[in-house]
């Protein structure tokens, strides 16, 4: 059993953006972005073949997306670069995801509102305390 985030139930990135293997290698960083992880490490935890992998790895290092930690011998860690605009975005994405999820699954309070404006209303009063804090 994995002593990480499992990718068994999709996030709500992979449910709405798609499972491309880019994807599924981020999304598996992201949820542990304290850890960094060798090549055999991330095949065993999110079931990617090899070849896919190091076909992607290069792509995503480039993009400066993931980062190599540190090589323990030979082997270099990878981690999600949490510097990264992209990440940066990419988690502000998945929390828009989830907090419309959350919305949309809420018992409905305001019938005459669109999901987005629900949305907004409930993103301004977040912002709202967190400048009161």
């Amino acid at each position: 059993m994995s002593k990480h985030f499992p990718p068994d139930d999709d996030s709500m990135l992979l449910q709405y953006l798609g499972k491309t293997p880019e994807l599924r290698l981020i999304d598996f960083l992201l949820e542990n972005a304290l850890f960094d992880f060798s090549r055999k490490e991330i095949l065993e935890e999110i079931g990617m073949s090899k070849s896919t992998l190091y076909r992607i790895l290069p792509k995503l290092l480039r993009m400066e997306i993931i980062r190599i930690t540190k090589k323990i011998g030979k082997a270099p860690l990878y981690q999600i670069n949490a510097e990264s605009p992209v990440v940066k975005e990419l988690w502000n994405i998945e929390k828009t995801l989830i907090l419309l999820d959350s919305i949309q699954h809420a018992p409905d309070q305001s019938p005459e509102l669109s999901l987005t404006e629900r949305y907004y209303l409930l993103a301004e009063g977040e912002s709202a305390q967190d400048h009161d804090r």
